[in-house]
């Protein structure tokens, strides 16, 4: 019975211990502002978005590159299947983060414009 609690007791720590590990802490990067940047310059050049809506819409992909350098955190040592495996399911939370964006900062016609594009 002791030898029982003591391994439970044990494999608590070790989960806590790699859990704690697990943390991330995401900081913009230039390549993540310049990635950014260029998704907002695609917006823009499709749709010719106002000052303050640029500033909104880079906003929003600034939110998915602070998202997608999370997930690398995340999946850093994780098994190659694992990653693939739950990143379709990322990507498409990335998809609707941006489109919720878009669709409360662009007008009806500028998201007909653009939806007509992405096709």
């Amino acid at each position: 019975m002791r030898r029982s609690i003591l391994t439970l007791s044990f494999a608590a720590f070790a989960v806590l211990a790699s859990a704690q590990e697990r943390q991330v802490k995401v900081v913009d990067t230039p390549q993540m502002k310049a990635k950014a940047e260029e998704r907002t310059e695609l917006v823009h050049r499709t749709v010719n978005l106002s000052e303050a809506q640029r500033a909104q819409v880079l906003d929003a992909y600034l939110q998915v590159e602070r998202y997608r350098d999370a997930l690398r955190q995340r999946f850093e040592g994780q098994p190659a299947e694992v990653v693939e495996g739950d990143m379709p399911g990322q990507y498409k939370v990335m998809d609707e983060m941006v489109e919720t964006r878009l669709n409360a900062v662009l007008t009806e016609q500028q998201l007909k414009v653009w939806h007509e594009a992405a096709k």
